[in-house]
């Protein structure tokens, strides 16, 4: 077995970028590496892999920051820093120094880099333990036998990274890709460990860009031609290029710069910026044609009321999580940060060069975009999560030919048609199912009640009212308003859906995202601290529940809905939860005379634990990864970024577990599905959450488990069915010479 080389990456902002997903996991030799945002977390990996007897044989960092140094790492951004901190990478390079040394000679590593994507000559005068470096070059110091021998070389333009197509389209994206100094670590890891990474642009394009733009064409060409059979055809198929996800993008490179989000959804788009809901009053009135981008700070209730009447946003503050779900599931663009964060960039419109920069606060704008006001037109780039102060050309993602793309499609199906897993769709009002039944969906796996509740009208009011009156009269009158919408919503839904089996989720949302902090602890008074969502915030208030379960049978009756009925209670905790309102929907059933399946989400432990007694009771299950791999974190919610880097650096992994199948996960998953089947051999068993949407190891798992659908948003519809298809058509275990039958092939392992 090839030896396993070690690489430390030290950066505050690696995960925000998304660099690491798969990082070094096509390059040709085996690599393990670990991810450090500051010092002290770059000494705990190195801690951890020489307790294990093992050595770093690369570390880079990055040359400046605004989080790197223990003072602003460990306690937050100092509201008093104005600019990054150009000494934080010479400061964790000279204590990365001396722990290697401090652990021996043997535990040196090979070489050092500094990276940065804007390389600047600098630093100051910095003490190093062999010494002192003063120089107007940032070093590479290089480690061959005398640990005083160094390399006076150029700062690293970027990390190498051959996962995936997309990763090398966005690195080539950036100007500094093929520079030399961007080929330092590329170029040392070719040297020294016989690694593939590409070094040279015209090499880049005659191996990437100019055969992809043939392949898919050529591809159905061959098939057709009966020159290769369907298993070929996938073989060849590259799973994680997401090509598929069709979607509005911009039209050629911008010429002029952009402030960079950290995160993005929906198609890209141009509109009018609005701050306040009389800003949006007034450009409706003035521009009744153009679209309406809403800036906000942070998440409230107050932005949430505002959210259908515009269609794009930019946040920048928290509540990113919640923004996301619904713009990918109201077909709304959206760019997003972590945190308030400090930005700079350089707006450039016409000869005039406007400066933004400032930490982003809570006024009304942040400082140095006062040069925006509203009615400004400007454009979300969703794909690279970037700002633009003009509009932009736009035009669809799908650059091959159309008509290719369908036939593609069709033999996607064809292999599909190999396997048990259906493709099922996150979907919250008709428009959506409208869209994912279009695209291919095979039903509606997911509707999520809450956001019926908490936008629209006077829903919101009688939510509250519902939730936090301790009059009873105002409950029922509020309940009784609810109902009626609650019943036209849905009957809206199931009237789109005709004759699909639709699944509908009781309500399940954060107090935070439709209380407000007041109101939170009002309820949090009332019903108890372990009470605020789900099935245990409905024990609390059982008529609430009550009212949704109604109000389904007698949509779907008003409708004349011939598909199934399905309910799905969330956040199960105990089988007694499970009986309770399996009993409650039996009533409901038997009084509107409708066929309907009960089932549970499965997103905590304690169901976990309990799966063998809840699956004998219950139609079907449906897995929320999201929910789920927080309660396998220890409870880290997936908007604690700092809590998910500590999560990571302490389990060996690098990508975003909320975003992306891991080891933990997978390990309960194959668990938890054996154990259900076991119990309950009729039971049906679902995945939903982000991570279906966007993983092809999560479409792989469930392929390969044999379950019975995975549920995601209607965007990702097409390349799931793809990425579906390459599973089944390269997997050793199916004949597709044979007619399609059920194949159900536990998988034995996460590949």
């Amino acid at each position: 077995m090839s030896e396993i080389r070690r690489i430390l990456i030290v950066d505050d902002d690696f995960q925000a970028n998304g660099k690491t997903d798969t990082l070094f996991s096509n390059c040709g030799v085996p690599v393990e590496v670990r991810i450090a945002r500051n010092k002290n977390q770059a000494l705990a990996v190195l801690d951890d892999w020489f307790a294990q007897g093992h050595r770093p044989n690369v570390v880079t960092i990055d040359e400046n920051s605004v989080f790197m140094n223990n003072v602003v790492s460990d306690v937050g951004v100092d509201s008093s820093l104005k600019s990054l901190d150009k000494t934080a990478g010479i400061e964790v390079l000279s204590a990365v120094i001396s722990r290697c040394e401090a652990e021996g000679k043997n535990y040196v590593p090979d070489q050092f880099f500094m990276h940065s994507q804007d390389p600047i000559n600098y630093p100051p005068k910095c003490d190093y333990p062999l010494g002192t470096l003063y120089t107007e070059e940032l070093y590479c110091i290089s480690w061959w036998g005398d640990l005083e021998e160094r390399g006076n070389l150029h700062v690293d333009g970027d990390i190498p990274n051959n996962a995936s197509l997309e990763e090398q389209r966005r690195l080539k994206a950036k100007s500094y890709m093929f520079s030399p100094p961007a080929s330092l670590l590329r170029a040392y890891c070719n040297r020294t460990w016989g690694t593939n990474f590409i070094l040279d642009e015209d090499e880049y394009e005659d191996t990437y860009v100019r055969p992809e733009r043939l392949k898919l064409n050529e591809l159905v060409r061959m098939y057709d031609s009966q020159l290769i059979s369907l298993e070929t055809l996938f073989s060849y198929y590259e799973p994680q290029k997401r090509a598929f996800e069709e979607r509005v993008i911009l039209n050629g490179k911008p010429k002029m710069s952009g402030v960079q989000f950290v995160d993005s959804a929906g198609d890209s788009m141009a509109g009018r910026l609005a701050f306040t809901h009389a800003d949006i009053n007034k450009l409706k009135q003035e521009y009744p044609q153009d679209k309406i981008i809403l800036f906000a700070n942070e998440y409230t209730t107050e932005i949430g009321a505002l959210l259908p009447l515009v269609d794009g946003f930019i946040l920048i503050g928290k509540g990113r999580e919640h923004l996301k779900t619904l713009a990918e599931n109201n077909n709304k663009a959206c760019v997003l940060n972590y945190t308030p964060i400090e930005q700079s960039a350089e707006f450039r419109i016409g000869h005039k060069s406007v400066s933004y920069s400032g930490i982003f606060n809570a006024t009304a704008k942040p400082t140095g975009i006062h040069d925006l006001e509203c009615g400004h037109i400007v454009t979300l780039d969703t794909v690279e999560g970037r700002v633009y102060p003009a509009e932009l050309p736009l035009k669809s993602s799908m650059d091959v030919d159309k008509t290719c793309v369908e036939r593609f499609m069709e033999l996607a199906n064809t292999a599909r048609a190999y396997g048990n897993t259906k493709i099922h769709a996150n979907a919250d009002n008709e428009t959506a199912i409208a869209k994912a039944l279009k695209d291919g969906a095979e039903a509606i796996g997911l509707v999520r009640t809450e956001h019926m509740l908490m936008f629209e009208g006077r829903r919101p009011y009688y939510l509250k009212l519902a939730l936090l009156s301790q009059d009873e009269g105002e409950v029922s009158k509020a309940l009784s308003k609810l109902k009626a919408l609650h019943i036209e919503d849905l009957q809206q839904i199931f009237q789109q859906g005709a004759t699909t089996p639709i699944k509908v989720r009781l309500f399940d949302a954060p107090a935070s995202e439709f209380l407000t902090d007041a109101e939170c602890a009002q309820l949090r008074a009332d019903v108890g601290a372990t009470n605020m969502r789900g099935a245990q915030l409905a024990a609390q208030k059982p008529s609430f529940y009550q009212m949704q379960i109604e109000s389904i049978f007698a949509a779907a009756e008003l409708s004349a809905h011939g598909g199934h009925v399905e309910i799905m209670v969330p956040l199960i905790r105990s089988v007694d939860e499970v009986l309770k309102y399996k009993e409650s929907v039996a009533a409901a059933a038997r009084f509107a005379e409708l066929p309907y399946e009960y089932g549970v989400m499965i997103e905590t432990l304690d169901a976990y634990e309990q799966i063998e007694d809840i699956a004998a009771h219950v139609d079907f299950i449906s897995i929320g990864s999201g929910d789920f791999m927080s309660e396998i974190m220890g409870g880290v919610p997936r908007d604690d970024y700092e809590g998910i880097d500590e999560w990571k650096i302490a389990n060996g992994i690098t990508v975003n577990p909320f975003d992306y199948m891991t080891q933990p996960l997978a390990e309960k998953v194959i668990d938890l599905v054996a154990r259900a089947r076991e119990a309950n051999p009729n039971i049906k068993i679902s995945i939903c959450g982000q991570q279906a949407g966007k993983d092809y190891q999560t479409i792989k798992l469930a392929t390969e488990l044999s379950m019975d659908a995975v549920s995601v948003p209607a965007r990702a519809i097409k390349q799931v069915q793809v990425d579906m298809a390459h599973v089944i058509a390269t997997s050793h275990s199916i004949n597709m010479e044979d007619t399609p039958q059920q194949h159900a092939q536990p998988a034995q392992e996460l590949i």
